[in-house]
């Protein structure tokens, strides 16, 4: 039967199909930050996307069986089904704990819209243009569009418009063909979904909140309680477009509370009651050291969460202090609870803000007497698509910034988790002196390390949350005296006290039996310095985790599984290598451009909203503008790979050496620069996949086309993971070059005949 249907509604469908299913991948994000850590968060959403392309290789095998007359309705009904089943499967929690069973399941709304696209691709190859361009402008407004719903209108409605979303093809595509019984039946379900945002607000909270990931999943702080014999309650719960932000009490300790964010991190909310005496016991923790000498009047807390940070501030005696978090639901949480910590965040002496902290510090000229940093976690906590992007408050840059915003004798604190976090903070300390022009030796005069300390058996001891201090001049006399007096009347242990306590290896370092370099080699773990290159401080393996090569190699292995015997076929290769280099050089452009923007920004989700969206708009325009402009249309690959090559060298360089030296810009200033530059490399980008697909369509060879499209479907997904490998090992900036010289091999490529 043939395919009867305008090429306007085509397009309209395929960018509404396009647009519900970037929501849906969105969603999976936020579910899958709550029910695994954030590297099987990238591991699941990337295997699941790999549908798409699965889909699209159906098509190729089975084209002839199907019947494409009805193709947005089977689809669209196929595609809500899916979605709905997926979201309830989810939702109650029975799979938190599966991670194949989650992928599999997860994979079923990819591979039925990489059907349907597919399809509607080789039938239209004509209009290639007009569809890519729908297909990827709803992709890019998907993003923006979902970010914006869960941070107003929250998990709950976003998943309602999701749904919604198809029954609107099916229901437009039904009157179009007269089905009055399938124009009745999905008028009706649109009714329904509408109808239920408007449920009163506390019936969709406690639904929000009845996520059974977050009860169920082995990394949640509740069940871990629940696991330890303790009676956890969950008091309040945010969903937004940065996390999931609970409060939790535990029943058999009345001291404290927890709040998580995505059920994994968490940060304590103490009791207080407001009182000076009530902050004696603050003086004896290690955190409180920073504060316990010379002068904290103007302190910085970056990472302020449930305000530990804040009540060391207020105990040292600071009178002027920012209390700062990038995730706005946590000092919500903090205020929300007022009675319980002493109304902290409302006192005169602190000012809360909503910011990320690095860029919170190099957009003003304050001067503080401290910053401090407390066992602040990366964005990379956060899963999903923000796994793309890492912070840049622990680089050797960072902290050569905050040592730029201290007083002459101002210092930075850092509370940190164990010891391979200190190992690595006195490492980039040393770095940073080393690049202001003080030696090895001199370096360890500006800093102060102590711990507290665990034992772990007969023989054996474990340095618990060590404080590093890191001061803008040498200590004075005065300050390591108070140093050392706070760690011998509280029973802590010093690690380097500049002259009074030095032990090994930072003792060795001083004498200069040791390097630097060997410093670094000396521990088991990858310790070397984050940069903004570079700024995985988290990741203690060697070049990138084993989980992502693990990843790689199968994605290499399935890649060549599926189209090992098409390169054989001398007619396929070439448009096999085509369609593969633009699938991947486009995802590590992507990620590489996200990265590279989140400081400049100053928030990863202003990056990936911003990046994101302004490539994949720019590119459906390009893919439009390639088909239907003559200028463009008879444009070879040789001459749109040579654009391509020279857009990305020019952003490139606008970057390194005009960009970054305007970082104090106003959001909105940056936000259009960066969506010009993107946006111009994405159209030339855009254009490549239409050329090819027109190529092949010039060749009579339409049923090849979703053959091609699962080719570059599943080379996507594999150049996300080859970028993220690549920044590990070698930094973000040689990983851009990478793809655009991707693009450029194409300069050597004829057509495909």
């Amino acid at each position: 039967m043939e395919f009867n249907i305008q090429k306007n509604n085509s397009r309209l469908f395929l960018f509404l199909l396009s647009f519900s299913l970037f929501i849906y991948q969105i969603l999976l994000t936020r579910f899958f930050s709550i029910i695994f850590s954030y590297h099987m968060v990238f591991v699941v959403t990337s295997v699941a996307v790999l549908g798409m392309s699965m889909g699209s290789i159906m098509v190729y095998k089975l084209y002839n069986r199907l019947n494409k007359e009805y193709i947005f309705i089977t689809g669209a009904i196929a595609l809500t089904i899916s979605y709905m089943s997926v979201i309830i499967i989810l939702y109650s929690g029975v799979t938190a704990n599966g991670l194949i069973i989650n992928t599999i399941i997860v994979a079923v709304p990819f591979i039925i819209a990489g059907f349907v696209f597919g399809t509607v691709y080789r039938l239209l190859s004509a209009d290639i243009g007009g569809l890519y361009l729908s297909d990827l402008v709803g992709a890019g407004i998907g993003l923006l569009s979902s970010l914006f719903f869960l941070e107003f209108l929250g998990i709950y409605r976003t998943t309602i418009i999701m749904v919604t979303i198809p029954m609107l093809v099916i229901t437009k595509e039904a009157f179009g063909k007269k089905k009055l019984v399938i124009r009745s039946i999905g008028s009706l379900i649109i009714l329904i979904l509408v109808s239920l945002n408007f449920l009163p607000n506390t019936i969709i909270s406690q639904i929000e909140k009845d996520f059974g990931g977050f009860y169920k999943s082995n990394q949640s702080i509740y069940q871990k309680a629940k696991n330890g014999n303790m009676t956890p309650n969950v008091l309040f719960t945010s969903w937004n477009g940065f996390s999931r932000t609970d409060v939790i009490e535990i029943e058999e300790n009345s001291e404290e509370m927890y709040i998580t964010i995505d059920a994994g991190a968490s940060a304590p909310m103490y009791r207080f009651d407001g009182t000076e005496e009530d902050l004696i016991k603050y003086r004896k923790e290690t955190g409180y050291m920073p504060f316990s000498f010379g002068d904290v009047s103007k302190s910085l807390l970056i990472g302020v969460g449930g305000g530990r940070d804040a009540l060391y501030a207020l105990a040292g005696g600071s009178k002027d202090i920012i209390a700062l978090d990038i995730n706005a639901s946590t000092i919500d949480a903090v205020k929300e609870f007022g009675y319980y910590n002493g109304n902290l965040y409302d006192r005169d002496e602190i000012t809360t803000v909503v910011d990320d902290g690095r860029g919170y510090v190099e957009e003003n000229d304050e001067v503080y007497d401290l910053i401090y940093l407390s066992l602040v976690m990366t964005n990379a906590s956060q899963g999903g698509t923000y796994a793309l992007s890492e912070d840049y408050i622990y680089t050797v840059e960072a902290f050569d910034s905050y040592l730029d915003h201290l007083e002459e004798n101002g210092k930075i604190g850092f509370l940190v988790h164990d010891q391979d976090d200190m190992a690595k903070i006195i490492g980039m300390a040393i770095k940073t002196y080393e690049n202001r022009g003080i030696t090895v030796e001199q370096a360890l005069d500006y800093i102060a390390v102590i711990s507290d300390i665990t034992k772990m058996g007969e023989n054996n001891f474990h340095l618990s949350q060590p404080v590093i201090v890191l001061s803008k001049s040498p200590y004075d006399e005065k300050a390591l005296v108070s140093m050392n007096e706070f760690v011998i009347s509280n029973n802590f242990a010093a690690i380097h006290i500049p002259g009074i306590v030095e032990t090994t290896p930072l003792k060795d370092l001083r004498d200069g039996s040791l390097s630097l370099d060997e410093y670094i080699n000396h521990f088991p773990k990858n310790i070397s310095p984050s940069t903004d290159d570079k700024p995985f401080f988290y990741n203690f393996e060697a070049g990138a985790p084993q989980l992502l090569r693990t990843l790689l190699a199968g994605l290499i292995v399935v890649w060549l599984l599926v189209f090992f015997k098409h390169l054989l076929n001398k007619k396929l290769r070439k448009p096999i290598l085509f369609f593969s280099v633009i699938g991947m050089a486009f995802m590590i452009i992507e990620v590489s451009s996200i990265q590279r923007y989140v400081l400049f920004l100053g928030h990863p989700m202003y990056a990936i909203s911003i990046v994101l969206s302004s490539l994949l708009i720019g590119s459906g325009i390009g893919s439009l503008i390639s088909r239907s402009h003559l200028l463009f249309k008879r444009s070879s690959v040789r001459r749109i790979s040579l654009l391509i090559v020279s857009t990305g060298i020019t952003g490139l360089l606008m970057y390194d050496y005009y960009l970054s030296a305007h970082i104090e810009w106003p959001i909105i200033s940056k936000a259009i620069v960066v969506f010009l530059i993107i946006f111009i490399q994405g159209f030339f980008m855009g254009m490549l996949f239409p050329k090819g697909v027109s190529m092949i369509s010039n060749l009579n060879r339409q049923e090849e086309i979703p053959l091609y499209i699962g080719v570059n479907g599943i080379m996507s997904v594999m150049g996300s993971v080859v970028a993220v490998v690549l920044a590990m090992t070698i930094g973000f900036e040689l990983t851009l070059v990478i793809g655009i010289t991707m693009y450029g091999s194409l300069m050597f490529m004829s057509d495909f005949s």
